[in-house]
């Protein structure tokens, strides 16, 4: 592992979504939207189900390997 000297909070707040975005997707979290028809109404139900892997927080400890050394 290697400290960044931050927490996730700190550089999801930094690096905004994108960050946020890049560390989920990397540890596996998923969302699910579907969208259906009601009947007799022009909006339609939003369904959404969260997949998050057993394992996510190790999945989020961010490693040295992932950072190759400068030449």
């Amino acid at each position: 592992m290697t400290g960044q000297g931050s927490n996730h909070s700190q550089r999801w707040e930094e690096g905004g979504r994108e960050a946020m975005a890049e560390d989920l997707l990397r540890a596996g979290v998923t969302c699910a939207v579907r969208r259906t028809r009601a009947r007799g109404t022009r909006a339609p139900s939003v369904d959404l189900e969260l997949g998050v892997p057993a394992d996510a927080p190790a999945r989020l400890v961010v490693r040295a390997e992932e950072f190759p050394s400068a030449p």
